[in-house]
């Protein structure tokens, strides 16, 4: 059998286990290597609480080259150190950070992977007819919404936990505003994902990353109302100031 990626992502664990070549805990989440055949072939999927995390599942398809020059086998090692790189327990979550990639690899996490170990409904709805909007309406009737998953749900308590879990991260990055070292990295990664060099609203898309400002323009001026308004330390300004020097300093032959 050929799979398609819906079928693969319909699998339950109990039709992966039958499948699988192996299996392991990695973070708390069952992982299963499998060999799908066709063209996603030795692949990783991951489950919790038999729940299909999807989101977090890997598959051959994405790593083409690697197979080419290493053959399958180096797969197997790929898969455990992305997914341990990607998954996190609940301990984890709460510990001090080590740098600005670890703050967002842990909210990418919460945001996209923890919930699916729970039902849930997405609240990203696509209305293309009315008949569609009614059965999307009966089908959140009686949910609550999860803010960090985006998404509605049965369990309240789930929902809470979640969301302290996230509020223990956003402590941790709040327990980061004396580290220079820290911040001005965290500033400049912001900055080449919204290519502050060629944004004509750089430091306000820079800046949003940190928290929620109103437009004031670009400039001067504006720039310390941002700092004003995410209550910004001596040590982070000089941190934002200083990551704009070596952006600009790591790209001169582009401006």
């Amino acid at each position: 059998m050929e799979y398609k990626i819906e079928d693969i992502e319909k699998l339950t664990e109990t039709e992966v286990q039958e499948i699988a070549l192996e299996s392991m805990i990695i973070k708390d989440f069952n992982v299963y290597f499998v060999n799908l055949a066709g063209k996603y072939g030795y692949s990783c999927l991951v489950f919790k609480n038999n729940h299909h995390i999807k989101n977090a599942d890997d598959y051959q398809l994405h790593h083409e080259y690697t197979v080419k020059k290493q053959g399958v086998e180096a797969l197997r090692n790929i898969y455990i150190n992305s997914l341990n790189h990607k998954l996190y327990t609940e301990e984890e979550i709460k510990e001090p950070l080590k740098n600005y990639d670890e703050y967002s690899a842990k909210a990418h996490f919460l945001a996209n992977y923890y919930a699916m170990q729970v039902d849930y409904v997405s609240m990203f709805f696509i209305n293309n007819s009315e008949e569609a909007e009614n059965a999307y309406r009966e089908s959140i009737k009686g949910k609550t919404l999860n803010p960090i998953a985006f998404a509605y749900m049965d369990d309240v308590k789930f929902i809470k936990h979640h969301i302290e879990l996230y509020k223990e991260l956003e402590k941790a990055r709040e327990n980061t505003k004396d580290n220079y070292k820290f911040q001005k990295y965290a500033f400049l990664q912001e900055m080449y994902n919204h290519e502050y060099g060629i944004n004509f609203q750089a430091d306000y898309d820079t800046l949003s990353a940190f928290g929620r400002v109103e437009w004031h323009g670009e400039n001067g001026e504006a720039l310390e109302k941002y700092f004003n308004e995410l209550n910004f330390n001596d040590i982070q300004r000089k941190a934002y100031r200083d990551a704009i020097k070596e952006y600009y300093q790591k790209n001169q032959e582009m401006y």
